[in-house]
């Protein structure tokens, strides 16, 4: 769980590949894109909504990659932080990120559908962050501030 700040399509695709579930809260729906697959389907009511296409073939073609670093990051042997720091440079951003990119917005689809459509999946995601930020507070209030004394009842 996280707050809009800390998502991205690449994020959504490492999840994806990991087989872990992300869910950020989003502040703003307005800007968010949605992704489709087939340019030809009927979405319905979403048709005018779901406008940009993810491109399948790029997916595809570097599927292996996806794979490659998504057992170095299960089998421990890239720490996360390495891969994203090393994502942030111009260069490997441009390759790899795009790719990845790609295969985030179906994920993040899927996420944006049920964050919309499910008021419990909302209240689960802010309950979530709630407790994370709930310890967050308490840690830096008592072993900070209180120098590891508890003060109040």
């Amino acid at each position: 769980m996280t707050d809009s700040a800390g998502y991205s399509d690449i994020i959504f695709g490492l999840f994806w590949l990991l087989r872990f579930l992300f869910s950020p809260r989003l502040a703003e729906l307005g800007e968010i894109r949605f992704w489709r697959i087939d340019p030809k389907a009927n979405y319905c009511a979403l048709n005018g909504l779901a406008r940009h296409r993810v491109k399948t073939v790029l997916i595809a073609q570097h599927w292996d990659d996806f794979l490659r670093v998504a057992g170095s990051l299960k089998l421990g042997t890239v720490r996360a932080s390495e891969l994203i720091r090393s994502l942030q440079r111009v260069a490997e951003r441009l390759a790899w990120g795009a790719r990845s990119g790609n295969l985030g917005r179906i994920p993040k689809t899927l996420h944006l559908l049920n964050f919309i459509a499910d008021p419990n999946y909302r209240r689960h995601i802010l309950n979530q962050l709630n407790r994370g930020e709930g310890r967050g507070r308490i840690s830096r209030k008592v072993f900070h501030g209180q120098r590891g004394e508890l003060r109040q009842r």
